[in-house]
């Protein structure tokens, strides 16, 4: 589901298995996604996506991303199992239940939750979001952020895998743009 204007209400999003280096199950480039539930997607071959939202504008509201997952054998490049941020606003959703990871060190930030790079994550909850990555700096469970603004979200009960000095469970933020 690409939406890049409009309004789209009230959807659920499941099953979706992408196979591709880019893909995930929404895209939002403009307009409106309100009261829609993204949940229990996977990739089945190696990705470099996310596989819940990506978000570069417009706005998701009032939505959840649940329990979508990148498994970890098939995580190339990957940037997030529930949400990418690079513009636009995610507001009064849910993030919750979500995991894989990155194998790779091409990735310069992963997060099982929330990939900021811009944008908004406003009033949200991030909680029991699984990054599996072992071996990799700079990885979040709940969100990792390099630029955007957090407002007003609980984020909780996440983990990570890494035994590294930098990354976190649950809020990773690598630069003062946050």
């Amino acid at each position: 589901l690409h939406l890049h204007e409009g309004t789209v209400s009230n959807c659920v999003v499941t099953g979706s298995s992408c196979a591709s280096h880019v893909t995930q199950p929404v895209a939002v480039t403009g307009g409106l996604m309100t009261h829609t539930t993204i949940r229990d997607n996977a990739y089945t071959t190696t990705g470099r996506g996310c596989q819940g939202l990506w978000i570069s504008d417009g706005v998701f509201a009032h939505g959840a991303v649940l329990r979508n997952t990148i498994p970890l054998k098939n995580s190339d490049q990957a940037t997030a199992d529930g949400v990418v941020i690079k513009g636009g606003t995610v507001r009064d959703s849910i993030i919750e239940g979500n995991s894989g990871g990155a194998n790779s060190t091409a990735i310069s930030m992963f997060a099982a939750g929330v990939r900021m790079e811009g944008g908004t994550l406003e009033r949200c909850i991030v909680q029991n979001n699984v990054n599996q990555s072992a071996s990799q700096a700079k990885h979040a469970g709940g969100v990792t952020a390099s630029a955007g603004t957090i407002r007003n979200c609980l984020i909780a009960g996440n983990s990570a895998a890494t035994t590294s000095a930098d990354s976190a469970g649950g809020l990773y933020v690598s630069s003062k743009n946050v």
